[in-house]
């Protein structure tokens, strides 16, 4: 399994077994997009313990983690110049139905848009 250069925290002590289960579960469901109040559950720890947790050994909030690993996800999937499917579906299937919003947040981390990506991809190929 990928972080896709998601960073712990090292100088928070070790990472708890909680914390390990549900970014598994987040890596394991994130197409889904699962709720906070069900990554917790898959840990068997409260919302509040999720987001303190996150923020104690990933300086990150739960929730910015999931989007994260969504948002590298689709950029690996756009990356692909066998994958021919319009970039709102590529968007859908990790789990951002709202196109607008997805190009605002994957431009906002890479630095270009979805369909620059995609351009940049298959002129390489």
């Amino acid at each position: 399994m990928t972080d896709f250069g998601l960073k712990l925290n090292n100088a928070a002590g070790p990472m708890p077994n909680h914390l390990h289960l549900a970014r598994d579960f987040m890596h394991h469901e994130a197409r889904n997009n699962p709720s906070m109040g069900t990554v917790a559950r898959a840990a068997n720890i409260s919302v509040r313990t999720l987001e303190t947790s996150f923020r104690l050994h990933m300086d990150v909030t739960p929730h910015a983690y999931l989007r994260t690993l969504r948002l590298k996800m689709t950029h690996e999937a756009l990356k692909d110049i066998n994958d021919v499917r319009p970039i709102a579906d590529v968007a859908a299937d990790h789990g951002f139905p709202h196109a607008g919003r997805f190009a605002q947040y994957y431009t906002q981390l890479f630095g270009e848009t979805p369909s620059q990506t995609r351009r940049k991809e298959s002129s390489a190929g």
